[in-house]
């Protein structure tokens, strides 16, 4: 029986080589093929996985008939044969899986969508073959030729797919200045659902949805909102027979009139309605594409929508909230119509629990106006003036009094005086500007309700980080921007003179310095000099090498010697009167040289002649 399956397995290695020889003319050569042979391969792949299998069956059937208790090695050489074929079977089975699917993606009546399946189970069964199952012209030769071909194909379809989704949205430039334009092509929706659920299959889809979302909300729907009444001028929507065009502002610039947030609402439903239209009858994992392009504009727009109407339409003096019900209201039904739509569903987040998520756009709005209140009373003219202060006598203060005021909470004063207050800590009698109090009033106003929110919001830290890198950013420039360019240059010559010093010295105090080590070190200090250059640049002149010297010579010599060989080290140092000889002293030399090179004859005469 081990005979036998040494026969079927020099059988198995000529059919092997047969199919390798195949795939090879076939996919690697492209040699042309006749439509009677097409599926040739297929065939020798099932009648040898046949014949391995009816082997595999006799062998199995001799082994159960003649094993004994005790395994003889005639016994376990049988069983390892009958392991390797049992490999060699489900290996056949993969490649004729992958070499059918192949064939069935060559058919010019197979779908998109079917065929991008197809490649991507090609994919996964090629995945599955590793060197380690045996039978190196299967998991080596066979399956290379076979990967090639998958990603070919693969890339071909790709290429397809995103050439018909081109034609599918297009943004076509226009000779009319001031437009955008947006065409959508529909005439065949079930060819438009194939292209986009195959793109999908192959994750290709997401981002070109996302451009797609990002050109609506930033040439459709942002002139809408600019537009404050919902009629941008130059707006036109035409949909008919499967092909669509979208004609748009490029820019509308805001008329400062105040906002119609029913006339926006109007103008993105009537946008939304049309663009609806346009998509009808695509789908996508059998639902609408318009709901997968919703997903990616949803929360610009509606963040968008927030802040830029309702925040905007809302005055903040609306004490009982009642104008931002109403404009809350309409939004909502803004929502409704989106959905109506397809592209909001019900799990779309609802403007009022949006808004609660994204508070800070409420909290900016307010913000923003007590910074304008606030500069408009810091500018104005002194001209109305109000009395503020207490007139009573300093005398009339006393030891007792300081210490009972020390120990309560004292309130801020209604009046234009603090009388509550101990007459030392009193504002004395005085005459100022109007504005000045109006402006303090301003600010207990804003502290008093800073006081009474709630502990989420009197939380500064997470406020401040965000501001603290930007302050970091301004103290970082400041000197540069106040100061001289000569006196800004020597003043900062202190800080980069103490910095190169200290890289010099830590270099210099290295024992041993590996030759990958010196050519790093040598990079970043010539970088690290490229990049101070430009601080000490006066009247368009770099002067680093004449305010820091000393220590920039230093710098450089010591680069010189991390990349130099002992032979340019000693031209350069001359007898101690070369350039290295002025910025290094001898003993630096010498341990620099000891921590750069090993020890022979050569560094030995060096090291003596440096002194």
């Amino acid at each position: 029986m081990v005979a036998d399956l040494d026969d079927l397995e020099k059988d198995i290695a000529c059919g092997l080589e047969v199919i390798a020889r195949g795939l090879q003319e076939r996919y690697a050569e492209f040699q042309p093929l006749l439509k009677i042979a097409e599926d040739d391969i297929v065939v020798k792949l099932d009648e040898l996985s046949n014949k391995v299998n009816e082997n595999l069956q006799l062998a199995d059937t001799f082994l159960r008939e003649n094993s004994t208790n005790d395994s003889s090695g005639e016994d376990r050489l049988l069983r390892g044969k009958l392991s390797d074929l049992s490999n060699c079977r489900q290996l056949l089975d993969k490649v004729q899986n992958i070499e059918g699917l192949l064939m069935s993606c060559r058919s010019n009546s197979l779908e998109k969508v079917n065929e991008a399946r197809n490649l991507l189970e090609c994919e996964a069964l090629l995945n599955e073959i590793t060197q380690d199952d045996g039978w190196p012209i299967l998991t080596g030769r066979v399956r290379d030729i076979l990967r090639d071909e998958v990603c070919f194909m693969m890339k071909t379809l790709i290429d397809s797919l995103c050439c018909s989704f081109d034609e599918f949205v297009s943004y076509p430039s226009t000779d009319v200045k001031g437009t955008v334009h947006m065409h959508i092509s529909n005439e065949k929706p079930d060819e438009v659902s194939q292209v986009v659920t195959a793109l999908n299959l192959f994750g290709e889809l997401d981002k070109r949805m996302k451009r797609w979302a990002a050109y609506i909300v930033n040439h459709f729907v942002q002139p809408i909102i600019d537009s404050e009444n919902g009629v941008d001028p130059n707006e036109r929507f035409t949909v008919l027979s499967g092909r669509s065009e979208f004609t748009a502002s490029a820019k509308v610039k805001p008329m400062l009139r105040g906002i119609s947030l029913e006339g926006i609402v109007s103008g993105l439903t009537r946008l939304f309605t049309n663009l609806s239209s346009a998509i009808q009858d695509v789908e996508l994992n059998n639902g609408p594409l318009s709901l997968k392009l919703g997903s990616f504009f949803q929360e610009e727009l509606m963040s968008v929508f927030l802040k830029q109407c309702i925040a905007a339409s809302t005055p903040v003096s609306d004490s009982d909230n009642s104008e931002l019900k109403n404009a809350m209201e309409t939004a909502e039904k803004f929502r409704n119509d989106m959905i109506n739509l397809g592209f909001f569903n019900e799990a779309t987040p609802t403007f009022q629990a949006f808004s609660e998520q994204h508070f800070t756009i409420f909290i900016d709005r307010r913000c923003l106006e007590i910074i304008k209140r606030a500069k408009e009373l810091i500018c104005l003219p002194y001209l109305e003036l109000a009395e503020v202060g207490s007139g009573e006598e300093i005398s009339e203060e006393t030891i007792i009094q300081y210490r009972e005021a020390f120990g309560k909470v004292m309130p801020k004063s209604l009046g234009a005086y603090d009388s509550v207050y101990p007459v030392l800590l009193q504002l004395p009698k005085c005459t100022v500007s109007k504005s000045t109090v109006d402006l303090l009033e301003l600010i207990f106003s804003v502290l008093t309700d800073a006081v009474s929110t709630t502990n989420e919001y009197t939380n500064f830290r997470p406020i401040m980080s965000e501001s603290l890198w930007k302050l970091r950013d301004i103290a970082a420039d400041m000197l540069e921007q106040v100061l001289a360019e000569m006196v800004y240059s020597q003043t900062m010559a202190n800080i980069v003179s103490f910095l190169m010093d200290s890289l010099c010295d830590v270099i210099l105090k290295m024992e041993d310095i590996r030759s990958v080590d010196a050519d790093i070190s040598a990079v970043m200090l010539e970088e690290l000099l490229t990049q101070l250059l430009p601080i000490f640049t006066i009247n368009g002149r770099s002067s680093l090498h004449e305010i820091c010297s000393t220590s920039y010579f230093r710098t450089k010599e010591i680069v010189f010697c991390l990349k130099g060989s002992l032979q340019s080290i000693d031209d350069r140092w001359c007898s101690a009167k070369g350039p290295l000889a002025q910025w290094l002293q001898p003993n630096e030399v010498r341990t620099l040289i000891k921590a750069l090179f090993m020890n022979t004859e050569q560094r030995r005469q060096l090291l003596d002649s440096i002194f």
